[in-house]
């Protein structure tokens, strides 16, 4: 592959544990069999979300006790024998981030930043004064809730039209016409009456949509794949994931309003607004709509593309390199919107070693603000230094010199942005209505450019420890030959390493002489030892050892 000379002074980062991932089997493929039955977008706004009332919440016991007792003429002792409850309703205080995480083992349930009887307004990352503070409802029956998180029981709740506790013991003699009625009444004497979706019983909806996410510089939507939307009413909550065009439907309904989000989160990630508030969009509450949100402006337009670049780390690409999966807790990603004073886009470090988020990255730095391309690679950066650390520890990891580690990251994050621009190409005319190349955008390719550092080790002042070297050890480019406007380049006559046996080779690789070592030790075919001495002349004569 040519690489095309680019004068670029940026620095990407500071680089700062198991090993392995799940493929994302709930992610369908661009044939998609989902559509969306509205044709009218919702635009992300560019404000916090925020609680702005309260509701009464008909789904608490006391009230569906009463509604029972009204429904059936039944006497105290009866409704309370017949209604039992099924959920209770928590409010959780971690009180660091070692906690948090253990809430975060807990799939089954889904965490709040906010109350679930607030109504929230439509908006980005709920602001609060206790980021790490969540509540849940959780099945009365659930036993995996880790008992050193402080938690608080706020009330208990009977959820008898909720199609996965119906068929429990406590909702055996709760057919669903009683279940349906009961839920009529509670609302009705709790003040929270709606019009349902239609009049005939068990009218259900069930939520779906399309999410998309706008690039500035490519001027079009790209579909956001794996994204995780949530459909709430009264802390009942549904979830779905996005498939390959952004469309998503829930497999369970309601009868009546419910309100749309998002959160940026997976198994392996989670993104953060800021140090340490869980990054949100809040939606709109209808009723038997679907949600097309496209997210446009605000925190949330850039949050979109970090989670494109942890989509494609953790779920999508073929490149082979390490996957960024601490031990025992979701990798945090925190998006800074503002610039930072210094020349860096964003920087690892483990969360392990005491800081609040492994990855932070900025909207710009002291050169500016970054492209949406950018905001993507600098992600993919950060990542394949958290890759790189999970995969050895931090212990050793720490005693890599820096070349190593930041020409690794330079390597995953220029090959990862390649490959998400082929992917958009091939796909171009079912993503975007048209043929276009991705690859020659002019905003991919600076990029894509910034990492390749083909005039290194000219790079006039920006360190020299973000070097090409891993390019050089897999791309077919001699920039000796190809750059012959200047002399004094590395000599590449390297070519066909694979990131597979790169990332085992630098399991135990940690200065100039073991990484060579490994080199020889795993030659691809038509490359000699002295072919690596050839590229590796200049590389050793501006050797950079980590400076911390």
């Amino acid at each position: 592959m040519k690489r095309v000379t680019l004068f670029a002074i940026l620095l990407l980062g500071v680089a700062g544990c198991t090993k392995g991932f799940e493929p994302d089997n709930t992610a369908r493929n661009p044939e998609s069999t989902i559509t969306s039955t509205s044709n009218t977008w919702y635009e992300t706004k560019d404000e916090t979300s925020s609680v702005i009332g309260h509701f009464e919440n008909y789904y608490k016991l006391e009230h569906m006790r009463t509604a029972y007792s009204n429904l059936k003429g039944a006497t105290r002792a009866e409704s309370i024998s017949a209604v039992q409850p099924t959920h209770r309703y928590y409010k959780f205080s971690p009180k660091d981030i070692f906690e948090l995480a253990d809430l975060e083992v807990c799939k089954d349930i889904e965490f709040f930043p906010y109350p679930l009887d607030a109504i929230i307004s439509e908006g980005e990352n709920f602001e609060t004064d206790t980021p790490s503070v969540r509540y849940a409802v959780v099945p009365i029956d659930y036993d995996k809730l880790p008992n050193n998180v402080e938690r608080e029981l706020l009330y208990e709740m009977f959820v008898p039209d909720d199609i996965k506790t119906r068929m429990s013991s406590r909702c055996a003699h709760i057919d669903s016409e009683l279940a349906e009625q009961l839920v009529d009444e509670a609302m009705r004497i709790t003040g929270n009456e709606e019009e349902p979706v239609c009049k005939t019983r068990a009218s259900t909806w069930y939520g779906s949509g399309r999410v998309v996410v706008w690039d500035t510089y490519l001027n079009y939507d790209i579909p956001l794949r794996g994204v995780k939307v949530r459909i709430t009413r009264a802390g009942v909550t549904y979830t779905a994931i996005t498939d390959s065009l952004g469309y998503f439907r829930m497999t369970e309904g309601f009868k009546y309003g419910a309100t749309y989000s998002i959160v940026w989160e997976r198994e392996h990630w989670n993104i953060r607004a800021g140090a340490t508030g869980q990054a949100t969009v809040t939606g709109p509450k209808v009723t038997g709509e679907s949600w097309n949100c496209r997210v446009a402006q605000g925190s949330a337009l850039r949050i979109g593309h970090m989670h494109r670049a942890c989509y494609r780390h953790f779920y999508q690409t073929k490149l082979g390199y390490p996957k960024a999966i601490p031990n025992n807790y979701s990798l945090k990603l925190s998006y800074m919107p503002d610039l930072n004073d210094e020349a860096s886009y964003g920087f690892f470090y483990p969360a392990g070693a005491g800081v609040v988020s492994d990855i932070r990255v900025f909207k710009g730095s002291s050169y500016g603000e970054q492209t949406m391309p950018g905001i993507f690679g600098t992600t993919s950066h950060e990542l394949g230094h958290a890759g790189h650390c999970f995969t050895i520890g931090w212990t050793q990891f720490d005693n890599i010199d820096d070349i190593i580690k930041e020409s690794w990251a330079n390597a995953v994050a220029y090959y990862t942005i390649q490959e998400e621009s082929e992917y958009l190409t091939r796909n171009s005319h079912t993503f975007f209505g048209t043929d276009i190349d991705v690859s020659n955008n002019i905003h991919y390719k600076e990029a894509q450019e910034r990492y390749c550092n083909v005039e290194w080790p000219f790079n006039n002042g920006r360190s020299l420890a973000y070097s090409p070297l891993f390019i050089d050890l897999i791309d077919d480019d001699n920039q000796s030959i190809s750059n012959n406007t200047m002399s004094g380049l590395p000599n590449d006559v390297v070519s066909g390493y694979s990131f597979a046996t790169l990332g085992n080779i630098l399991q135990s690789a940690y200065s100039t002489h073991s990484l060579k070592s490994g080199l020889r030790s795993n030659l691809p075919t038509g490359v000699t030892s002295a072919d690596i001495d050839t590229l590796f002349a200049v590389y050793e004569a501006n050797w950079v050892v980590d400076i911390d």
